[in-house]
C-alpha cells in the first residue's frame, strides 16, 4: 500500500478520475482501489497487488494501470471468456482438442486477480 486517500465532497465521476489521476503520478503505482469504508469515499493507491484480500466494510473496485505494461492483447469479451471459457478450465472441465480455448486468465495481465476474485464469488465470500 502506498497511500490512502479520503475524500468527502467529490461526486463520484470526479471520485473515479482524481484515484486514476493520483496513480498515474506515481511511477511506483501499478493498481487503485477506489470505494467506500464505513461510507467514506477512499481511493488506495499499491505498488503491487498478487493477493486478494477480504476488508469487512469495504466496497469498491480494484483497477490495475494496464498503460504501465506497454503493448497488451486485449480479450473482446472478458467477462462471457472468464465466465464460460476460464472458469471451466480452471474447475477442470475436460475441453475439447479441436475447440478454440483461450488462453487461461492466469496467463494474461492482472490473470491471476482475475481468478482469485472468481473463485472468492463462487464460494459467495463477502466482501468481493
Amino acid at each position: 500500500l502506498i497511500n490512502i486517500t479520503i475524500l468527502l465532497d467529490k461526486a463520484e465521476s470526479d471520485f473515479d478520475e482524481l484515484c486514476e489521476d493520483n496513480c498515474k503520478q506515481l511511477e511506483n503505482c501499478t493498481h487503485y482501489w477506489l470505494g467506500s469504508a464505513s461510507s467514506t469515499k477512499q481511493c488506495r493507491l499499491y505498488q503491487a497487488c498478487g493477493v486478494l484480500v477480504r476488508e469487512v466494510g469495504l466496497a469498491g473496485k480494484l483497477m490495475g494501470m494496464v498503460s504501465r505494461l506497454g503493448t497488451v492483447c486485449r480479450i473482446a469479451n472478458p467477462n462471457l471468456c472468464r465466465e464460460v471459457s476460464y472458469r471451466r478450465q480452471y474447475l477442470g472441465a475436460p475441453v475439447s482438442k479441436q475447440s478454440l480455448v483461450p488462453a487461461p486468465f492466469s496467463d494474461c495481465v492482472f490473470g491471476k486477480l482475475v481468478e482469485q476474485c472468481d473463485f472468492k464469488v463462487l464460494l459467495q465470500q463477502l466482501g468481493i
